[in-house]
Parts: structure tokens; sequence; C-alpha cells
């Protein structure tokens, strides 16, 4: 869950206002997601880093969601 974290606070949103209603989304989904499991939680953020690295306008952002993918599954074995 650390690693989407991270990957997700590399790219800051622009300052937009689709940018601020998806930032405010996130923010009550994560308050309402408290005390979930932590499956639920890593979905949630699997979508979140999905989103954030289709709003790049590069492959900048697929391109770094796919090395800490890689480097997860690497960490973890498989």
């Amino acid at each position: 869950m650390a690693t989407l974290q991270t990957f997700c606070s590399r790219f800051t949103p622009a300052d937009t206002r689709r940018a601020e209603n998806q930032r405010r989304h996130w923010e009550r989904k994560l308050a309402a997601l408290e005390g979930a499991s932590s499956k639920v939680i890593a979905l949630a953020w699997w979508d979140r880093a999905r989103a954030v690295a289709g709003d790049q306008a590069d492959d900048a952002g697929w391109n770094d969601l796919a090395l800490t993918l890689s480097n997860y599954c690497q960490r973890h074995g498989a």
C-alpha cells in the first residue's frame, strides 16, 4: 500500500476544478475506508494510482507505475 501512496504523491494534479473535485472525492473515500481491511484499502489505492497515471499528459505516469509495481512484485517474490 505504501508503494502506491508514494507513487500517487509524485504526481501533483493540475490546478483545475476537476482536479480539486477528484482530490476531495479521494479524501472522502479514504475517510470512509477507515477501519476497512487491508485488501479493500489496497484496491482503493490501486484505483487511485491508475487515475493518477492516466491524468499525465505523457507516458511518465504509466512508466513510473509499471516500475513501482515491478519493484513491489520483485520484493514479494512474484
